[in-house]
């Protein structure tokens, strides 16, 4: 299980364990709630995995890329426990396949979603303006 970082008044309460196979919790207070996001790294060889859990939003991404970034060759994104993803999260995961990043047990709507923005973005005189 992951370790307790001391949570003062006011600070988004955030977990983290050391070493291989660990586990990073990124959580930030919200109007009286927390919303979370769990990666779970696992290496071997040449090969990094990490298992997301919860929500992916724009203001994590850091968290995600810091965990994925080494110099191992073969990268998997697993979201199966993926719940709820936002605009800057859909576009991070498309960066993440143009990366060679592999996705796997995607969401049916996540991976429409993301079909949907590669659409328009391939759609000539398309604009991020709405």
């Amino acid at each position: 299980m992951a370790n307790l970082r001391s949570r003062t008044s006011g600070v988004a309460p955030q977990f983290v364990s050391q070493g291989a196979g660990g586990q990073v919790w990124d959580g930030q207070r919200l109007g009286g709630r927390t919303k979370m996001l769990r990666i779970e790294k696992d290496g071997g060889g040449c090969v990094t995995r990490l298992r997301l859990s919860g929500r992916i939003q724009s203001d994590q991404i850091a968290s995600i890329r810091s965990e994925i970034d080494d110099d191992c060759t073969k990268k998997i994104l697993d979201l199966r426990d993926v719940t709820l993803v936002d605009l800057g999260g859909v576009r991070f995961l498309i960066g993440c396949e143009d990366e060679g990043i592999k996705l796997v047990q995607c969401p049916a709507y996540v991976r429409e979603w993301m079909l949907r923005e590669r659409a328009e973005e391939a759609q000539p005189g398309s604009s991020d303006v709405g």
